[in-house]
């Protein structure tokens, strides 16, 4: 049972391909280290042959949330109700320009740059209330939290793979991957709370709107990590 896979493996996968100048590559990679089955996700990546054995390419990666969130708000004493959505947005995008040499049909090294670039932000609302002269609820606005954090990064990437081919057009690429990272952070806070108080003068009620910006500029995290990739791609071309 063993000698006939093996004879199916070479039959169908081989490592002789040739790659000729000119020759269009269109594929997939993904990391297949610390990274969960929700996590998971496939780059897409585009190269083109500048000679037989070395290739021009670039991968990129980007996502985006948008998820509003229903909270609702109860008045102390009447027990009134407004509804409230708090937000949260966030933009991620990874591009990843890199050159491949080709060692021999089968085994590729590869140096790029890692260039990110990421945003976070969040809206968090409050209900505040108050209570008039007649001892009733009413609705004084609404606490908004609100959280900014922007993130650009820069590193390099270099990969060691080897290539098996389905046939001349389609190959798998495993590799093993070194990535380094770093840039900034720059996080903004804003807190506006509305509030009742009594006008000592007058005695009446005043409502009183506060705001409050914070804004602080960090090292982003710095990343170094080695870790198993797979790849996929079909040549198009000669």
């Amino acid at each position: 049972m063993k000698k006939i896979i093996t004879l199916i493996l070479l039959i169908f996968i081989n490592s002789d391909i040739y790659a000729q100048k000119g020759v269009i590559a269109l594929g997939v990679e993904s990391s297949l280290s610390g990274v969960t089955l929700i996590e998971y996700s496939l780059n897409p990546t585009i190269g083109y042959f500048i000679s037989d054995k070395m290739m021009l390419g670039l991968g990129f990666n980007t996502s985006s949330i948008n998820d509003d969130d229903k909270d609702p708000s109860v008045s102390p004493v009447d027990e009134l109700v407004i509804e409230l959505t708090d937000n949260t947005t966030s933009n991620d995008l990874l591009l990843t320009p890199f050159l491949r040499y080709y060692l021999s049909d089968a085994f590729y090294f590869s140096g790029g740059i890692n260039i990110g670039s990421s945003t976070y932000n969040t809206i968090d609302k409050e209900g505040s209330w108050g209570i008039d002269q007649d001892g009733d609820d009413f609705y004084l606005g609404d606490n908004v939290y609100t959280s900014e954090s922007s993130q650009s990064s820069f590193g390099l990437s270099l990969a060691l793979g080897y290539t098996l081919s389905w046939n001349d057009k389609i190959c798998f690429e495993p590799s093993i991957s070194l990535n380094t990272s770093s840039g900034l952070e720059d996080n903004k806070t804003i807190v506006e709370t509305v509030s009742q108080t009594i006008d000592a003068n007058t005695g009446n009620l005043v409502t009183t709107i506060t705001s409050v910006t914070t804004e602080t500029q960090d090292p982003a995290p710095t990343v170094f990590s080695l870790g198993l990739n797979i790849g996929m791609h079909i040549r198009l071309g000669r």
